[in-house]
């Protein structure tokens, strides 16, 4: 949005025209226009985050803990049931330089005196948060930092002490199904005995973990459904929090484009859905 923003800011100086704008979308004498999508290819032009007009003395988040995005879009943009792919730009993932990220975190700290951070990505990118540990050691910088990622089988015991030792505190997973059958369906690309591994591990280590799962995905059987929460009671010491979700349809997902190759007989539903407002 920023490039299409300062575009069309500058349009309404007179400066540019309206069709120069990407990603624009509005109605002019009754018909719908729809500009060409685009987007920002180098994140690392961005300026650091600026939170200057919120009141962050007045957040319920104590200590505050201020966003920071080390990448955009999504490096594995496989999951049938997700979407995010399509509506963070179509693409490859965009991801901002690890010396990026710590220029970031240097100029919040000066700023606004935090030391927590949530890496707001799709999913954390190995090896920049790699890097990005390296720089944490190299600048003796005191943090706190959180955010969503996935089971990789780089997450050896050696690698989550490096996260930890640069200030890892909590990790979220998308593990969604511990059956195998499942994750065939939904293309996570998690391997059950690689998410059991890296699980033990944060435990070992000393990294909380949350875990995302979902409930009522198509193809999934009775015993898939039974697996997963005996999973989750029968291991409550490797995670700290869960959200357990009901699958939902998403519009441009694959399986919302493809809905008989998932046995999807009905996706009007999620029409109605998604385009009442959720009601």
């Amino acid at each position: 949005g920023e490039d299409a923003i300062h575009k069309l800011l500058l349009h309404f100086e007179g400066k540019g025209m309206l069709e120069e704008v990407p990603n624009l979308v509005y109605m002019s004498d009754g018909k719908r226009i729809e500009h060409k999508r685009d987007r920002v290819r180098d994140i690392d032009v961005f300026a650091s985050p600026n939170y200057d007009d919120l009141p962050l003395d007045h957040y319920l988040d104590r200590p505050v803990r201020l966003p920071i995005m080390g990448n955009r879009g999504c490096y594995w943009a496989k999951c049938t049931f997700c979407a995010h792919f399509w509506s963070l730009g179509v693409g490859a993932m965009r991801d901002r330089s690890a010396v990026k990220l710590i220029g970031d975190v240097k100029e919040l700290q000066a700023k606004y005196g935090v030391r927590h951070f949530f890496f707001a990505d799709e999913s954390i990118y190995p090896p920049t948060i790699e890097d990005f540990c390296d720089l944490v050691h190299e600048e003796g910088l005191d943090i706190n930092w959180s955010g969503m990622i996935r089971f990789e089988e780089c997450m050896t015991k050696e690698y989550m002490e490096m996260m930890k030792g640069a200030g890892c505190h909590m990790l979220l997973f998308g593990l969604e199904s511990i059956s195998q059958h499942v994750q065939d369906i939904i293309k996570k690309g998690v391997d059950p005995k690689i998410a059991m591994r890296v699980l033990k591990t944060c435990k070992e280590v000393g990294v909380n973990v949350h875990l995302f799962m979902i409930l009522g995905t198509p193809g999934e059987t009775k015993q898939d459904m039974e697996d997963n929460i005996n999973f989750l009671l029968d291991n409550t010491d490797l995670y700290k929090t869960v959200q357990l979700a009901p699958f939902e349809l998403t519009m441009g997902s694959p399986m919302t484009l493809k809905p008989e190759r998932y046995g999807i007989a009905n996706i009007e539903m999620a029409r109605f859905v998604l385009t009442d407002g959720g009601k």
